[in-house]
């Protein structure tokens, strides 16, 4: 028996790299493993390894870009607040504080969401199931959808 020789760093980073973007493609972790475990003839816990550390980086930028972009966000409210007080929009300066309340996750208004059959694991479901899920989300994206778009007709009030 012929022992399998480790991968160098190098190696690993590009195959993490390679997982990150299946990942942001869309692909299933059953069609990651077929992938990679075929390209370059590893065992299925070493992909793991890399679906794991590819969804670890992909964490860690969606948490600095929504960082990035919620002080942006605060940074544009806190303008519109000055000018509008200057204005004398006491209204407006009330319905920025709402907004950015909001953002910072003080204020929240409940949206009824029936989720009991929402299922998190994917990956040995039949056709038929997945289809069923999916209507499922579908109507959850709707509903936030719509929840969103009354919000916005109210803040351009």
């Amino acid at each position: 028996m012929t022992k399998r020789s480790k991968a160098t760093i190098a190696q690993k980073i590009k195959r993490v790299s390679e997982v990150y973007n299946m990942l942001l493609s869309g692909k299933s972790r059953t069609q990651i493993l077929q992938i990679i475990t075929r390209k370059y003839k590893v065992c299925e816990s070493s992909c793991d390894k890399y679906i794991s550390e590819a969804r670890r980086k992909l964490k860690r930028y969606i948490e600095k870009d929504m960082t990035t972009g919620l002080r942006k966000r605060l940074a544009r409210r806190e303008l519109m607040f000055s000018k509008a007080f200057e204005d004398g929009k006491i209204d407006l300066c009330l319905e920025i504080e709402k907004d950015t309340a909001k953002i910072e996750g003080l204020y929240t208004e409940k949206i009824k969401v029936d989720n009991t059959n929402v299922v998190s694991d994917f990956s040995n479901m039949k056709n038929e199931d997945l289809e069923e899920q999916l209507k499922l989300y579908r109507g959850i994206n709707d509903q936030m959808k719509e929840k969103i778009n009354n919000d916005k007709k109210v803040l351009k009030q």
